[in-house]
């Protein structure tokens, strides 16, 4: 049975770098799924992506936590689902057992890789089942923190091949793009490097890096000595929509955390038909937005 009613516990609600997160809200709206998003942290960002005041998000989120049990008893959630095992997991665990509901949690990458909770795998355990957005953070979380294998759900994150592919006259010379947070785990010093050897084979292309980060002095530097200055823009934090019309000038698309675990991102190129998203695997029809998480009612909150 699909659930109708959702509580999501994330850290930072809307986060401009998290479209994953808000991309999934709003496709399970779409879908006639109620949702109430409990914030731990109100957003210190002024700018927004406009699809979450034309999707209604931020008037479903709540950001004081002494008013979480009362907010989640008057909504009555069906299911608690928080994103990152860290503090949200933890806030949605806690809150779960209170209102007696099931709750599930995706892990992404640091709350893996760099900073995972110590109790990772007695989380794992109280959560009904556990989301992770690749197979390699699946096989890592059963060999790291033994978790069974039929406790993990691999859901990749879905892109909408018919707002991110390419239209209209390809531009000359070839433009790649990449949307990444300037941050060490996204690894861009490796978009650089490959930039450069593509400049020392003669190629003619252009390179813009949309984000912003702690990295940014030292990637400036990085791209000042390779002699890049002219073929690598680094163009600032920007909405998705303004990124959105970069991709469909774009040859090839860089993302930051494409890689299939957590760290230095690779290529890919739109797949299917123009109109067409993939998810998982699976071609979707014309005009879908790219789900997230399809809840199952089985017991337990699963994503499939």
């Amino acid at each position: 049975m699909m659930l109708r009613r959702v509580a999501y516990v994330v850290n930072v609600f809307p986060k401009l770098s998290e479209t994953f997160i808000a991309w999934e809200l709003a496709e399970l709206r779409r879908r006639g799924v109620e949702v109430c998003i409990l914030s731990l942290r109100p957003p210190d960002e002024g700018r927004r992506h406009e699809f979450i005041a034309q999707t209604g998000l931020e008037e479903r989120t709540v950001y004081n936590s002494w008013e979480f049990p009362a907010v989640l008893r008057e909504f009555r959630p069906e299911l608690l689902h928080a994103h990152f095992a860290t503090e949200p997991t933890a806030a949605a665990r806690e809150l779960a057992a209170e209102l007696r509901v099931p709750f599930t949690f995706t892990a992404h990458g640091y709350d893996i890789y760099r900073r995972p909770p110590a109790d990772f795998a007695d989380r794992a355990s109280a959560a009904s089942a556990v989301i992770t957005v690749s197979e390699a953070n699946a096989r890592y979380i059963v060999k790291t923190f033994g978790v069974p294998t039929a406790q993990i759900h691999v859901i990749p994150c879905g892109v909408d091949a018919e707002r991110f592919s390419p239209h209209g006259k390809r531009l000359e010379p070839p433009h790649v793009v990449c949307v990444a947070r300037l941050r060490p785990v996204k690894n861009l010093g490796l978009l650089l490097e490959a930039c450069a050897s593509l400049r020392a084979r003669g190629v003619e292309f252009r390179c813009t890096v949309i984000g912003d980060g702690s990295c940014r002095d030292e990637l400036e530097a990085m791209r000042a000595r390779l002699g890049l200055a002219r073929v690598v823009e680094f163009a600032g934090a920007a909405e998705q929509v303004v990124a959105a019309g970069d991709d469909r000038r774009a040859d090839e698309h860089e993302r930051g955390d494409a890689g299939e675990s957590h760290g230095s991102g690779g290529l890919w190129r739109p797949r299917g038909r123009a109109g067409s998203w993939w998810h998982s695997g699976a071609r979707r029809g014309r005009g879908d937005w790219p789900a997230g998480p399809s809840w199952r009612h089985t017991g337990a909150g699963s994503g499939a």
